[in-house]
């Protein structure tokens, strides 16, 4: 096992770190991140291997499904279907922030990213280091849609890996 921890400045995060995480999550790695309300593992959401080692590493159940965090609320309309003025008054009031909503997944996500429930959660983040590194995951598959797939409760630090546990 590999893991590195990085110290981030926790208001203004530096670009070259984060920059180190977003090419870690791009290889496939893992990371684990402050967000609004916890530390979370972050992958790209579109690579299916990572998105099964945050399975692994938490011995987390398949059927429940993980986060989306997302760059801008705009991202929601190209990520889940049939969103409402509801969902689009709580947007308004929440994001950034710690609100995270379940809607409807869209057909571009994986179902596997859903965990086969055809659901998604979303949220747009507010924490600086977590929202520098969601606008700085211009994930290959995903270079139009900056989003992260992150499970809560994660150990308490920061840390990269390409290995197989954090």
């Amino acid at each position: 096992m590999t893991a590195e921890v990085l110290r981030m400045d926790r208001e203004e995060p530096e670009s070259h770190l984060v920059a180190h995480v977003v090419e870690t999550l791009q290889r496939g790695g893992v990371a684990a991140v402050p967000t609004d309300t916890f530390y979370g593992l972050a992958v790209d959401p579109v690579n299916l291997r990572a998105v099964d080692r945050i399975y692994e590493l938490k011995t987390r159940a398949r059927h429940k499904p993980l986060s989306l965090l997302l760059s801008e609320t705009s991202q929601s309309y190209e990520l889940a279907r049939n969103l409402d003025g509801a969902f689009d008054r709580l947007a308004e009031r929440f994001w950034p922030g710690p609100l995270t909503l379940v809607v409807r997944a869209g057909s571009k996500l994986p179902l596997r990213v859903t965990a086969n429930t055809g659901n998604v959660a979303i949220r747009v983040p507010e924490a600086p280091i977590c929202r520098a590194i969601v606008s700085g995951s211009a994930c290959r598959s995903l270079r139009r849609r900056r989003t992260l797939q992150v499970c809560r409760n994660a150990p308490r630090r920061i840390a990269c890996s390409s290995s197989s546990a954090i």
